[in-house]
C-alpha cells in the first residue's frame, strides 16, 4: 500500500492530493487553473484565427503540391488535371469549411 501512495505522490502534486479539512473549509488561496488570463488568450487566439480565415481561406492543394497537375506514375512526362482541386491548385482550409467563410472568386 505504501508503494501505491508513494507512486501517487510522485505523479500528482501535493496540492491535488490534499483533501479539504471539512465541509466548511475554504479553498486554497492560489489555485492553478485556466483563469482570466487564459480565457483572454484563448479569445484573442480565436479572433486572430477567424481574421486569418477571412484573409486567407485557401491553402495549397495537398495532392498536387500546388501545381494543379497530377503526374502519371508510369509515364512521368504526361499529366492530367488534379482531381482534388480541379486544377486550381488550392483547397479550402478546415476552418473556412467549418465556419463557411469561403470567397467566391
Amino acid at each position: 500500500m505504501t508503494g501505491l501512495l508513494s507512486t501517487a505522490a510522485m505523479l500528482f502534486p501535493a496540492a491535488l492530493l490534499a483533501a479539504p479539512a471539512g465541509p466548511g473549509a475554504a479553498p486554497p488561496a492560489e489555485q492553478s487553473g485556466f483563469g482570466f488570463l487564459g480565457l483572454v488568450t484563448a479569445v484573442l487566439f480565436a479572433l486572430g484565427y477567424m481574421v486569418s480565415l477571412y484573409i486567407h481561406p485557401y491553402r495549397k492543394c495537398s495532392s498536387c503540391g500546388g501545381s494543379g497537375k497530377h503526374s502519371g506514375t508510369m509515364f512521368t512526362h504526361s499529366f492530367r488535371t488534379c482531381r482534388t482541386c480541379n486544377g486550381s491548385s488550392r483547397q479550402p482550409r478546415l476552418g473556412a469549411r467549418v465556419f463557411g467563410v469561403l470567397k467566391d472568386k
